[in-house]
């Protein structure tokens, strides 16, 4: 039978599943997207995981912060570049 074209996130591990029914109707088959079946993580491994990714977005953001500061003092010289410019021109 056909997985369903709809995409659900797996309520016991997160990640996105596809359902298809079970032949005798008795439930629901899980897939992941690629068609394989669908198996959880060991128990153990999925506080490491979601530790891992809340680690992988704290650098992350703080990547982020360190791109703005740098975008900001950028604006900063240039403005003040334009302000000198203007002052130029005015005289």
């Amino acid at each position: 039978m056909a997985a369903l074209q709809k995409v659900y996130s797996c309520l016991s591990c997160g990640q996105e599943i596809k359902l298809a029914r079970k032949e005798d109707n008795s439930g629901w088959d899980k897939f992941n997207l690629d068609g394989s079946p669908h198996v959880h993580p060991p128990k153990g491994g999925g506080k490491n995981t979601q530790q891992q990714q809340v680690q992988a977005l704290a650098n992350e953001v703080a990547d982020m912060k360190a791109q703005i500061k740098i975008l900001i003092s950028q604006v900063q010289m240039l403005r003040s570049e334009f302000k000198e410019l203007k002052e130029r021109k005015d005289k």
